[in-house]
């Protein structure tokens, strides 16, 4: 009986080790095939986010389309020197920006977009030095888009 309990787990530690020459003769998956699959998925996953990525540190100011173009105008960090946004987006593709950044026209001032440390695209209304302003900014904002909301620049 001892025997047979031995055998019975060597066989089942076999099969369940990871051996590529039982794996391949139980038609699963070899290390070698995992490999090659993990590697295609990461791959993929780093394509799509330099697909989504755009190309600076910060987005910005009123954008121009141009013809054909799904892209958004960059700008240096230091153009934003505010505090306080009202924001009306948070997206993660230029397209999607953009859309936002042309439905918001007129509300507060100019619409314009900076991007997070993330990679997080905030679409904002208006930037202002100090609390009580992008409160009060914020209020006006709330009319035109219920989803509005002030964030604060660190």
């Amino acid at each position: 009986m001892d025997k047979k309990l031995l055998a019975l787990l060597a066989l089942s530690a076999l099969l369940f080790s990871g051996c590529d020459w039982i794996r391949e003769k139980l038609d699963m998956p070899t290390s070698k095939q995992i490999a090659e699959k993990r590697e295609k998925i990461i791959a993929a996953q780093k394509a799509a986010v330099k697909k989504d990525t755009l190309k600076a540190d910060t987005l910005a100011a009123p954008v121009k389309k141009e013809a054909g173009s799904s892209t958004v105008a960059l700008v240096p960090r230091s153009d934003l020197d505010k505090l306080y946004y009202v924001i009306v987006g948070a997206f993660n593709n230029d397209e999607l920006v953009l859309l936002s950044m042309e439905k918001h026209k007129g509300i507060l001032q100019e619409p314009f977009a900076f991007k997070l440390p993330s990679g997080l695209k905030l679409v904002s209304i208006g930037g202002y030095q100090t609390l009580e302003e992008a409160r009060a900014a914020h209020q006006q904002a709330l009319q035109a888009d219920p989803e509005a909301w002030v964030y604060k620049k660190k």
